[in-house]
């Protein structure tokens, strides 16, 4: 469990670290991104001999590859398959935990928040929206917020060759 609670809807700031810069997995990643993350969990140790990619203020460990012979284990905390449809739906799934948790004032103020993320999912235009969620192309961008799905399949596909 993450001592500083759940990290919810936006992952802010999170920051490659050397490693990262030279990653395959981030290899195109802004230096500094924004990405989808809803969760309550830490790595709190990575395995020996592997390094963290990048992270953030709430969780320091936000990207990881684990290598060990012929295997490679490619793993983010946040999750670059997610889109604003999407974490507006789980937004409004954990409502009751995100006001329990003190996230939101109430159920009303959440199914408003999920709404907004929804209708920008919708408009990526909106300007109105964007700023008031504070969104920006690493998360509105596909070329950008999917770049380790991407750069996984043409890993698989080196190593199939």
């Amino acid at each position: 469990m993450n001592p500083r609670g759940r990290e919810w809807g936006i992952a802010r700031n999170i920051e490659l670290t050397d490693a990262g810069c030279t990653s395959r997995m981030l290899e195109g990643k802004p230096e500094v991104f924004d990405g989808f993350i809803m969760h309550l969990d830490e790595v709190t140790r990575l395995p020996e001999g592997t390094a963290s990619l990048g992270g953030n203020a709430h969780t320091p460990t936000q990207a990881a590859i684990f290598a060990e012979g012929e295997s490679s284990f490619w793993s983010t905390q946040y999750h670059p398959e997610y889109n604003l449809h999407e974490t507006g739906r789980l937004i409004a799934a954990r409502a009751e935990a995100l006001v329990r948790e003190g996230h939101f004032s109430d159920e009303n103020a959440v199914a408003e928040h999920a709404s907004s993320m929804k209708a920008l999912h919708a408009d990526p235009t909106s300007q109105e929206l964007r700023a008031r969620l504070g969104v920006s192309d690493d998360i509105l961008d596909p070329r950008i917020r999917e770049v380790e799905l991407r750069n996984w399949l043409r890993f698989i596909e080196s190593r199939g060759s």
